[in-house]
């Protein structure tokens, strides 16, 4: 798995990072998704921001640091293989984005899931291989997983029990804790 990492060590209240972890086998899918999948999810990345704007820093490989020093909130975004956590997935919805937040706004935002469940039916709407959208707050329990279940953006719900020999939930569930 090539990782892409960028270190910034500055004094801001705010920082965005957006990391792009790719295995080999997404990397292409990724770079194929059209310009509507690629609004989503920056629009997606303002609205967790505080819709301010940011200054952009673009590095190679697609990695993006968003800068605003009037929130508090670190935010990584990741897109993973669905099929490495979830096993019955939609076949051709095989990604997920992946947020993790630190910061005050962080909370916040969990505390809405009328916000998270938007952001995650404009990101799965948009884009035709994207499954799933996780938002957690880093180095914690605390994340909810939105994804495309019976037709519809849904919530996930609780099942921490894994059925399967692989160590794998099946599809719909999130764990619990």
């Amino acid at each position: 798995m090539k990782t892409l990492r960028l270190t910034v060590t500055a004094a801001l209240s705010c920082l965005l990072v957006s990391q792009l972890i790719f295995d080999p086998n997404i990397k292409s899918v990724v770079a194929q998704q059209n310009s509507s999948c690629q609004e989503a999810i920056r629009s997606s990345e303002i609205r967790l921001m505080g819709d301010r704007p940011q200054d952009a820093i673009r590095p190679p490989e697609g990695t993006i640091i968003l800068v605003d020093n009037r929130q508090n909130l670190n935010l990584n975004r990741r897109i993973i293989d669905i099929s490495q956590n979830y096993r019955g997935y939609p076949p051709d919805k095989f990604l997920m984005v992946y947020f993790s937040m630190s910061g005050s706004r962080g909370a916040d935002i969990m505390n809405s899931p009328r916000m998270m469940q938007e952001i995650s039916r404009n990101i799965i709407s948009n884009c035709s291989n994207f499954g799933a959208v996780h938002l957690g707050i880093w180095n914690t329990d605390d994340f909810r997983v939105y994804g495309m279940v019976d037709g519809q953006v849904t919530l996930f719900r609780c099942g921490d029990e894994i059925t399967s020999s692989d160590e794998r939930r099946d599809w719909g569930l999130q764990g619990c804790y």
